[in-house]
């Protein structure tokens, strides 16, 4: 599936859906500037944005950020980036390992422990599927 703006998307590793910090990759001057993050679910087509404000080359996403109930487990979103004073097809290159990406499909799941209680998530980072 593509992005909203006609792009195909890196397709990533699960992220659970009870992660609180979300890091995408990172930009090289990136603390110089104010970015949204987008976040489209396939399923609903409903999108958000979220302020993101780095301190350093990381690209780190607060989902408690996101409305409560918006992250469902199993379904696939889609994740961008643009400078806040561009509009939202301008995506901006996020880096994971050596490579650059303009999107990624991201698959969101829930984790359970031994007696079946959902596993929260301090912070996780965005992983290539390969």
């Amino acid at each position: 599936m593509s992005c909203p703006q006609c792009l195909s998307c890196q397709a990533t590793k699960c992220v659970p859906t009870c992660t609180q910090t979300l890091r995408l990759g990172t930009i090289t001057g990136a603390a110089a500037n104010d970015y949204w993050a987008f976040f489209a679910n396939n399923t609903t087509g409903k999108t958000i944005r979220i302020a993101v404000d780095p301190t350093s080359n990381n690209i780190d996403v607060d989902l408690t950020q996101l409305p409560d109930g918006f992250l469902n487990s199993n379904s696939e979103y889609e994740v961008w980036l643009t400078l806040r004073s561009a509009g939202i097809n301008s995506n901006q290159d996020i880096t994971i390992g050596a490579a650059a990406y303009e999107c990624f499909s991201v698959m969101f799941i829930d984790i359970f422990d031994e007696q079946d209680h959902k596993v929260e998530y301090l912070s996780h980072t965005l992983e290539i599927d390969t």
